[in-house]
């Protein structure tokens, strides 16, 4: 121990890497210590000996490799706060958790490996951080109906396998309906013919505003969804209901999230509600994600002049082979289409007001990208791995897209050639992305007319990057050019040049910021001074 710490009340060794295990360090001949943080080290291990730090309140276990925490634990009768999130090896807790009667904090947050909290953690009655309340088989593990005895529970909430409740009495004594919660996730790993009666009487306050369902296999959503007046987030996931709860009504809804939904083959009236006011007043996210039997999305005609979706910013469909339409959305501004039906594709002219549209695995033909070109107010185009897209014949497609300023080709291995002489270009571009295009041809006219360029990224590109090696001065105005072509580089003799150091650096940041990207992916070779 060094000398004149003996009466040390706070030590931090947080992120120190070579630090693996407490007695290593002595740490238990601190015995005034009050607040200990280890989080981030490499600690595997501590000692049944922690119970000599008899006066410690906050011990911060964070994001180490602890599987299991030592009984001798419990009988730190002080401790207020123990921190164990994102401890993902964590596999269980002391069984004798209950001891810690002065325990305010347990903050168990991204513990994916933990299977179960041990009984009567019901007794920490002064608990008011717990995030995460697991559900296990056996006799020795914590029930449902404990959360009753937690009433200072505030802030989030996360219950996990609740296939594991024991009865409908446990689900009603929970009573989360009094407790303070912003955040609560239920979730089943398994189905259970409980499952419809247990989540009716987990109706949470309805000052809630992030709900977050997950392996619920009822028939029905409960009656209690659409009466949660406060939610702005709501996530249902892997859920096997053949129809949507009725959602439409909640006007601080910002953003909503349905995912891996395998009985839904349609959104219809059930969805919006069938009141006069205008429905989804404040929803700016909407995601559909892995819905495969959806075939059908309409707004039904007696919403004629009511208001749909009229905050809606960005729309987002993924993983919908059979889904045949969209809504008609003219004040979208944000559209993300991925690994779907190519017949969503024809209708896009009906999406006016779209600023930034992103297509991504599906099937994309000359045709549907006339239908691109008819989006006059689009600014950003991101066609992403797109495996028969074979040309874009003289950018006549973009004739009318004069407020185009980011086009992003990734991943089109067939991609010949973009324009020839004489053929309209998109002079107001600001910012052009290729990655992985090995034969794809850019006529040397369009580099020319490309007076506004900014920014230039080139990556696995061979057949073009060759070309600017020979016509470099093709580029010579562009302010910032990306290119993991060394030769490209050298031949770029009058201006600083960003150089991709390998091919795994060319990844997402890149596609959608790379100004910000570049200062931690890039290195910056100044070849030299500009003028």
């Amino acid at each position: 121990m060094m000398s004149g710490t003996g009466h040390l009340e706070t030590l931090i060794l947080s992120s120190t890497i070579h630090f693996d295990d407490i007695r290593d360090q002595s740490l238990l001949e601190f015995k005034y210590l009050k607040s200990l943080d280890l989080s981030c080290s490499r600690i595997q291990n501590l000692s049944d000996d922690i119970c000599a730090l008899k006066e410690l309140r906050y011990l911060n276990l964070s994001c180490t490799l602890i599987e299991r925490l030592p009984d001798s634990i419990t009988r730190l009768s002080r401790l207020e706060t123990l921190d164990l999130s994102w401890c993902y090896r964590l596999k269980e807790l002391p069984k004798q958790m209950h001891n810690l009667t002065h325990l305010q904090h347990l903050d168990l947050l991204l513990c994916e490996s933990l299977s179960s909290l041990p009984s009567k953690i019901g007794l920490l009655r002064s608990l008011n951080l717990m995030p995460l309340f697991v559900l296990g088989k056996d006799d020795d593990c914590a029930r449902l109906g404990e959360l009753k005895w937690l009433n200072q529970l505030r802030g989030r909430l996360e219950i996990r396998n609740l296939e594991n409740a024991r009865g409908l009495r446990e689900a009603k004594d929970a009573k989360l309906d009094r407790k303070n919660l912003y955040h609560l996730g239920l979730s089943w790993i398994r189905n259970s013919d409980k499952c419809s009666k247990i989540l009716k009487y987990l109706r949470p306050n309805e000052q809630l505003k992030v709900l977050e369902l997950t392996g619920y296999m009822g028939t029905k959503f409960p009656n209690w969804m659409p009466c949660m007046s406060s939610l702005t987030k709501i996530s249902i996931n892997d859920c096997g209901c053949k129809e949507l709860p009725s959602l439409g009504a909640l006007k601080f809804l910002v953003e909503l999230q349905l995912r891996d939904m395998m009985n839904i083959k349609s959104i219809g009236p059930e969805f919006y509600g069938y009141r006069s006011a205008d429905v989804f007043l404040s929803l700016e996210q909407l995601g559909l994600y892995d819905i495969p039997r959806l075939w059908r999305w309409s707004l039904p005609k007696v919403f004629g002049r009511r208001s749909v979706f009229r905050s809606l910013k960005t729309l987002t469909i993924e993983g919908c082979p059979q889904l045949e339409g969209l809504p008609s959305l003219p004040s979208l501004p944000n559209l993300i289409i991925w690994n779907s039906n190519s017949e969503i594709l024809d209708l896009l002219t009906s999406f006016r007001s779209l600023a930034s549209l992103l297509i991504k695995e599906m099937e994309f033909s000359p045709l549907q990208m006339e239908y691109v070109s008819r989006l006059n107010s689009l600014k950003k185009l991101i066609l992403y791995n797109l495996k028969d897209f074979t040309f874009l014949p003289n950018f006549e497609e973009f004739r009318t897209l004069e407020h185009l300023e980011e086009l992003v080709i990734e991943g089109c291995p067939l991609l010949l050639f973009l324009g020839s002489h004489g053929s309209p270009t998109p002079r107001s571009l600001r910012k052009l992305i290729i990655n992985r295009c090995p034969t794809l041809h850019i006529s040397k006219d369009h580099f020319k007319m490309l007076e506004k360029l900014e920014y230039l990224f080139i990556n696995e590109c061979p057949r073009l990057e060759m070309e600017l090696e020979m016509e470099h001065s093709l580029i010579s105005h562009v302010h910032c050019v990306i290119s993991g072509n060394h030769k490209l580089e050298q031949a770029m003799t009058s201006r600083k040049v960003l150089r991709v150091s390998s091919p795994a650096e060319s990844d997402r940041s890149l596609l959608t910021d790379p100004e910000g990207a570049k200062a931690e992916k890039m290195e910056s070779d100044n070849v030299a001074d500009e003028a």
